[in-house]
């Protein structure tokens, strides 16, 4: 009888083993929705077709398909027929001149990855503490992986100090490292709350206009929650949204013949 006993207790031990293998297995099986890394993510997503071409067209696909961890804000469909109507120079993805297409592709790939809560929940200096009412949500720009060229300037030297010059006037000319990448800036309630702003400061910047509720890349609207990739996020955007220019960028661009 002992025997017995201890021959179905053996068993049921092993049973025990195998149903908790079992659902560790079922636990780190691989959902079907996870179709690799982001570029295949991308291409399998529904309405993204458009922006997968343009990340293919660049030679991105092989970059963000192989290592890293970034976050892809990809316009839809409707998003790039929208851009192709309300630009009179292009009409399809192939009229864009490639280096413009890289700039437009990088600049919806944020570096890291990060979920809409997180990036609600950043101030400028890294996260904010839950337990200091005083710490708010500050942080509301992250970096694309668009780097600008080395800057070109030609100077003239007076006794060791140089003078940007005319071209014209001068032969020695200085190269600037760019050490940074292009800026994105995120906007949601919480963030208009904690400046002091209204959506009609957002307006004034940005014609599609505000929408409260909503988390905003630029002058876009987040319109899904995070699909997941094996290395990022990727969000769908109702716009295609061009670089934003610093500074001097706006001081060197043409308007109205000056």
């Amino acid at each position: 009888m002992r025997k017995t006993f201890t021959y179905l207790f053996l068993i049921a031990i092993l049973l025990s083993i195998f149903a908790s293998c079992r659902k560790e297995i079922e636990k780190y099986h691989r959902p079907d929705w996870l179709k690799g890394k982001l570029y295949s993510q991308v291409e399998a997503t529904e309405d993204l077709d458009s922006f997968a071409i343009c990340i293919k067209e660049v030679g991105l696909d092989s970059i963000i398909n192989v290592g890293g961890s970034f976050t892809v804000f990809a316009p839809t469909n409707q998003a790039f027929q929208e851009y192709f109507q309300s630009n009179s120079k292009y009409k399809k993805i192939s009229d864009i001149p490639l280096k413009e297409l890289e700039e437009i592709v990088k600049y919806h790939i944020v570096q890291n990855s990060w979920s809409t809560t997180q990036l609600m929940n950043l101030n400028s200096t890294g996260w904010v503490n839950p337990n200091d009412p005083d710490d708010k949500a500050w942080g509301f720009k992250r970096q694309t992986i668009l780097k600008e060229d080395y800057k070109k300037y030609w100077v003239t030297v007076d006794r060791g100090v140089y003078t940007i010059s005319d071209s014209l006037k001068s032969n020695l000319y200085r190269m600037v490292n760019t050490t940074s990448r292009k800026y994105v800036p995120f906007f949601f309630d919480e963030y208009l709350n904690t400046a002091e702003l209204s959506s009609d400061d957002y307006d004034y910047f940005f014609p599609s206009g505000y929408s409260s509720g909503k988390m905003h890349f630029a002058g876009s609207r987040l319109n899904s929650t995070e699909i997941y990739a094996e290395n990022g996020i990727v969000f769908t955007i109702d716009e295609v949204v061009e670089p934003l220019k610093n500074a001097e960028e706006l001081l060197k661009q043409e308007q109205n013949g000056h």
